[in-house]
């Protein structure tokens, strides 16, 4: 493993580029950076105004998406986010759209071809989940996924684009939701990360089960939708490159994989606190997960069977994790050491 010199604020998310050759990290709470794999050369820096998702790169890699908080006016007539895109070269802003919608960005992630991007967005305080289909080029909605009673949706595409997946918590009772999120902020401990609802696995998340959806994105019907009743709710969820094969992490420790047509949910780990994010390496060999209370410590299995093969120790708090494509370079963000470039090799 090695680490950048220069030290930097808390890193809360982190993305490596197609080429495997640049990073893009979220630096609490206010800018973003790029730099190269190889040396750490720091390239490009940009302020964020409160970005609460990870920068993402186009899939060409010419370009890299920053979502940031909308200004208060547009906010009022319901766009809350801004995409704005950045020439990774020159450092220059290319282009930015106001995104339909209230709501704060949970999940984001391109297509293959990058010609849209699928946006997971929650209300917190009135408890509704919003899935997007949006064109890339210009902003427009293609198609959008409402659900009440929900939030934190978690969304993943298939390699091809094909299949969506939507990973939700759910209330177990519509009622529960009366009072929004205002009535448990003092039940829970607000996490570090924001890849899950905000509170840990005490008290009220014993309110919330698991949904999934997975979505035939060719004709915008849904495949599947199920709950999983004996969870606390979903917090990640991935598919393999095919979309045959679910990546679950849950909001009461547990992670899983499952062949979703034909078999039984297989549970590859119990964690105490919950999966924040969970991830299919893009060979699809290898799952890796983080978890809200060990949250220093990454663990790998394989996908067929779910062993664990990889267990990897940092000194501070893991804020987010990526992949490189050719599932050889692991990248880690974290409150301490800022980032991590672990070499995987032909491991996975």
């Amino acid at each position: 493993m090695s680490g950048q010199t220069k030290r930097m604020p808390p890193i809360n998310f982190v993305d490596i580029a197609p080429n495997s050759e640049e990073i893009a990290a979220r630096h609490y709470p206010h800018f973003v950076t790029t730099s190269t794999v190889d040396t750490r050369e720091e390239k490009c820096e940009w302020f964020t105004n409160y970005s609460t998702r990870e920068p993402i790169f186009t899939p060409s890699g010419e370009h890299l998406l920053i979502d940031r908080f909308h200004d208060v006016l547009m906010d009022l007539i319901g766009y809350r986010s801004e995409f704005v895109f950045y020439d990774t070269k020159t450092c220059k802003r290319v282009r930015s759209y106001a995104v339909a919608g209230k709501g704060m960005t949970h999940s984001l992630e391109f297509s293959i071809g990058g010609e849209f991007l699928v946006r997971g967005a929650g209300v917190l305080d009135k408890y509704k989940a919003h899935v997007q289909q949006i064109e890339s080029a210009t902003g427009k909605i293609m198609r959008e996924w409402n659900y009440e009673n929900s939030h934190s949706p978690s969304v993943a595409l298939s390699g091809g684009g094909s299949i969506l997946a939507i990973g939700l918590a759910q209330h177990k009772n519509a009622e529960d939701t009366d009072g929004g999120l205002e009535d448990h902020i003092g039940t829970g401990t607000w996490l570090r990360h924001s890849h899950g609802v905000g509170q840990d696995t005490e008290g009220v998340l014993d309110d919330h089960i698991g949904r999934i959806i997975l979505v035939d994105l060719t004709s915008g019907e849904v495949i599947r939708d199920w709950f999983e009743s004996e969870t606390n709710g979903i917090a990640s969820v991935d598919t393999s490159s095919d979309g045959e094969i679910l990546a679950v992490g849950y909001r009461d420790g547990t992670a899983k994989i499952r062949r979703w047509r034909t078999e039984t949910p297989a549970t590859i780990v119990q964690h105490t606190g919950t999966v924040d994010k969970i991830m299919i390496s893009p060979d699809d060999n290898l799952v890796f997960l983080m978890s809200s209370k060990d949250a220093s410590r990454l663990v790998a299995h394989r996908l067929d069977s779910g062993e664990q093969v990889h267990e990897f120790e940092f000194e501070g708090s893991i804020g987010d994790f990526d992949i490189s494509e050719d599932s050889k370079t692991l990248v880690v963000g974290s409150t301490r050491n800022n980032i991590e470039i672990v070499d995987l090799g032909g491991e996975s």
